[in-house]
């Protein structure tokens, strides 16, 4: 679990500090919306790249499709929640802090669900 941790922790952190990133610069040109739906799609990719490079999963095709429906999946999960909070139940907050609600709120279901998929559990 330590090996896991470590590893799944410095993308985890790299990729909330790069999506924040790309979120503020996206939302320049497009709508809210667009801007979480772009810098998602563009951190889904890096992250997969990053779970084969820091041996999370070993590399082959089961292990990528398997990390692409779990990626894909919380992505949706994070596009829609993100949508939701901040259409309906967070209208009075800058959309900044909801996207990075967000993003804490799937990091924590998404880092339990990679460690149980993981190559890395023993």
């Amino acid at each position: 679990m330590k090996f896991f941790l470590y590893r799944y922790s410095i993308i985890s952190i790299v990729s909330f500090i790069f999506s924040n990133l790309l979120f503020n610069l996206f939302i320049i040109g497009f709508h809210e919306s667009y801007a979480s739906l772009f810098s998602l799609f563009i951190i889904l990719n890096l992250n997969i790249f990053f779970f084969f490079k820091f041996k999370i999963f070993k590399t082959n095709k089961k292990n990528y499709l398997k990390i692409v429906s779990i990626s894909v999946f919380f992505r949706i999960f994070e596009y829609i929640l993100f949508n939701l909070l901040f259409f309906y139940l967070l209208k009075d907050v800058q959309s900044n802090y909801i996207y990075i609600i967000t993003l804490i709120l799937s990091f924590f279901i998404k880092s339990f669900v990679f460690y149980k998929k993981s190559d890395l559990q023993n």
